[in-house]
């Protein structure tokens, strides 16, 4: 994760992504990183905190941590 990364929130007027396919990323690589790579965590579990409106940029932000 890119030091002193912060997402934003969802503004009225955007789009958000597609919240299952968020929350299923989300919760795959918290699994695997609670159990393997616990340096990550700390990523995904501010990346979660956007679970429910994600934006785009949130999506990409999780691919990256892939």
């Amino acid at each position: 994760m890119e030091i002193a990364y912060k997402p934003r929130a969802i503004q009225a007027e955007e789009q958000s992504f597609d919240t299952g396919t968020h929350q299923k990323a989300i919760g795959s690589i918290l699994f695997a990183a609670l159990g393997t790579r616990p340096d990550i965590t700390y990523a995904i579990s501010v990346l979660g905190r956007y679970a429910a409106q994600p934006l785009p940029l949130h999506w990409e932000a999780v691919k990256h941590v892939l």
